[in-house]
């Protein structure tokens, strides 16, 4: 088990060392997020980081996500992917599931991209009221600058 883990860990290592940043932005649903991209096409990651302004309470969100890129024509991409997302409720306690992400962006000449994406996420492990859960209604617009 202590080898699988360690292969694990350098394989991840390893593709991160050779990907290359591409994207940091901002990301706007019920909060405000910060998005950044790093990846070799087709194939990228995202990570977001922000606070989300629940109906309920305010809290930390994080998700990961792993994605796969296609070109819809020149600029404009579609792109979709799973990851997992982590809910660190201020007070209540910390939320983890599974996130699925799919949107539109368009890369302009200059180093600016705006996209607008739907990432539903389902509540699996959850010490408050959120477990179970069924996260719909998370669509977003923003806006990375492109390295």
């Amino acid at each position: 088990m202590k080898r699988i883990f360690v292969t694990a860990i350098l394989a991840v290592v390893t593709v991160v060392m050779y990907a290359q940043f591409q994207a940091i932005g901002l990301r706007l649903a019920h909060g405000a997020e910060v998005s950044a991209q790093i990846g070799i096409e087709p194939f990228r990651l995202e990570a977001d980081l922000g606070v989300d302004m629940d109906v309920h309470q305010s809290n930390l969100d994080l998700t990961l996500t792993a994605q796969l890129v296609n070109d819809l024509s020149k600029g404009f991409k579609f792109y979709y992917g799973l990851g997992g997302t982590a809910d660190f409720d201020f007070g209540l306690g910390v939320s983890i599931g599974p996130a699925a992400i799919g949107g539109f962006e368009y890369n302009f000449r200059f180093p600016l991209q705006l996209f607008m994406d739907y990432r539903p996420a389902i509540i699996l492990i959850s010490n408050n009221y959120r477990f179970g859960s069924f996260e719909a209604f998370n669509f977003g617009i923003g806006g990375r600058y492109t390295f």
